[in-house]
């Protein structure tokens, strides 16, 4: 049990069946845990040391286990590293990845998977939970972001917060080929990095030009 109990410490309270069956939980034990209210069911496998609300970061922790191997990714991963300070309306909905090439089977209310190539080598495993780089998580939020503007919004946040600068985030997208918005990243972040404030989205063409 000490080794479950620094499971549930290290991991904010959640612990998927996988762990607890490495750590020589059975599946009369899990039962009785989940009979006597010890443990709640989260997601499929997935469970937490209580049967009240979860907190952000039992749900990221929840989606992230529920994935396993996986990592916050997008704005759940700009999320966990910016802190509770920088909650907005998207957080009740937790963005993970898992490599490309596999296929999960089975949903989990609230959470979102996405596929990535490159996974192992853009992901920062030593944190709690496992997230996407910080730069990278920043480029993914800009590119797939629905308008110019909010695009703009995310690259405006993440250098105003100083985690990170235009020219990092420009070195993070010459490393990826395959960005959507691309050429227009590229050219917002190359002005803001010499310094001029273009932080503006594309015009938009007259009707009939």
């Amino acid at each position: 049990m000490d080794q479950i109990s620094q499971l549930l410490r290290d991991q904010d309270g959640v612990v998927s069946r996988r762990q607890l069956h490495e750590a020589g939980l059975t599946p009369g034990d899990l039962a009785r845990m989940l009979r006597r209210r010890e443990l709640a069911r989260v997601h499929p496998g997935v469970y937490v040391e209580h049967t009240g609300p979860l907190t952000w970061q039992q749900r990221a922790w929840a989606g992230v286990l529920f994935a396993w191997p996986a990592a916050l990714t997008h704005r759940s991963a700009v999320r966990a590293a910016e802190g509770p300070g920088r909650r907005s309306g998207e957080d009740r909905l937790i963005e993970v990845t898992v490599d490309r090439q596999r296929h999960l089977s089975g949903d989990a209310d609230g959470v979102r998977i996405r596929r990535m190539r490159d996974f192992e080598a853009r992901v920062q495993w030593n944190l709690g939970p496992p997230r996407v780089r910080y730069d990278d998580a920043i480029i993914d939020v800009a590119a797939d972001a629905p308008s110019d503007l909010d695009a703009v919004a995310a690259l405006a946040d993440a250098c105003g917060s100083r985690r990170t600068t235009a020219a990092r985030l420009l070195r993070t997208l010459a490393q990826r080929p395959r960005v959507p918005r691309r050429t227009w990243l590229e050219n917002i972040l190359d002005d803001v990095a010499q310094g001029l404030p273009r932080l503006r989205p594309r015009p938009r063409p007259r009707p009939g030009a």
